[in-house]
C-alpha cells in the first residue's frame, strides 16, 4: 500500500472521499433514526404503527441504493491487492466462499419470521383484521431487539473476504463493520431461547422422519 499517497491527495480524490463518507452517515443516521424508540412512538402515536417496520425496511432500502448509485471509486490506493487471475484455485475460494456467506445470509433471514421483520405481516393483518396482531413471541421480539439484522456476520465476511481492497472498500467495509458491531449484543436469555428453538426443531425433524420411515 502506498501511504505516501495520502500525503498528496488532490482535491478530486478528496472529493470522492467526502462523497464515500456522506453517503455512510447518511446510512447510519437513517438507520439508527429509524431504529430508535422515538421513531417507533411516533408511529404509534400517529395511528400508523403498522406501517412502521415496513417504512423503515422501506426507506433504508432508498438509501442503500442511493449509496450505491452514487458511491465512487477509489482506486488508487489498494490496502492489498492478491492476484487471483494466475491462481483459478484462489479465485475459487473467493468465488465459493462469498456464495456460501450469501446463502448463510438468506437462511438466516427466512428463519427469523421473514414477514414480521419486514414489515410485511403487520400490514397483511391490519388489512384482514383491521387491528395488528403482533403474533411475535416476546422472546424472539428480544432477540430481533438485540440483534436486528439477521445474517450480520456473513455480511461482515462478505465485505472484508476480498482480493482487492481498494481504499473505498475500506471505508466501507471500516464503517459498516464498527457499526454493526455498536449495535449488535445477545444476553444469557438470548442464547437460551436459540437452544431451545434449535432443540425443538430438531425434535420436530427427527419427529417427522421416524413417522415417514415407519
Amino acid at each position: 500500500m502506498n501511504l505516501s499517497y495520502f500525503s498528496h491527495m488532490d482535491s478530486s480524490t478528496l472529493w470522492l472521499f467526502t462523497t464515500d463518507a456522506t453517503l455512510v452517515v447518511l446510512f447510519m443516521f437513517q438507520h439508527s433514526i429509524m431504529a430508535s424508540k422515538c421513531y417507533t412512538n411516533l408511529m404509534d402515536n400517529s395511528g400508523f404503527n403498522m406501517l412502521s417496520r415496513s417504512v423503515y425496511v422501506l426507506s433504508t432500502s432508498v438509501i442503500l441504493q442511493v449509496l450505491m448509485y452514487y458511491w465512487q471509486a477509489i482506486p488508487e490506493v489498494m490496502f492489498w491487492t492478491i492476484n487471483i487471475s494466475e491462481s483459478p484455485m484462489l479465485a475459487l475460494f473467493f468465488r465459493i466462499s462469498h456464495w456460501v456467506l450469501w446463502i448463510l445470509m438468506f437462511l438466516q433471514a427466512l428463519v427469523i419470521k421473514p414477514l414480521y421483520h419486514f414489515g410485511l405481516s403487520q400490514v397483511f393483518d391490519f388489512l384482514k383484521t383491521g387491528d395488528v396482531y403482533d403474533d411475535c413471541p416476546p422472546r424472539l421480539k428480544r432477540l430481533l431487539s438485540h440483534l436486528p439484522h439477521p445474517g450480520a456476520l456473513s455480511f461482515i465476511g462478505i465485505l472484508w473476504l476480498q482480493p482487492y481492497m481498494s481504499y473505498d472498500r475500506m471505508i466501507l467495509a471500516t464503517v459498516l463493520t464498527s457499526y454493526l458491531c455498536c449495535v449488535l449484543y445477545t444476553t444469557e436469555s438470548d442464547c437460551v431461547y436459540v437452544e431451545q428453538t434449535v432443540d425443538i426443531s430438531s425434535s420436530t425433524v427427527t419427529t417427522k422422519r421416524h413417522k415417514i420411515m415407519s
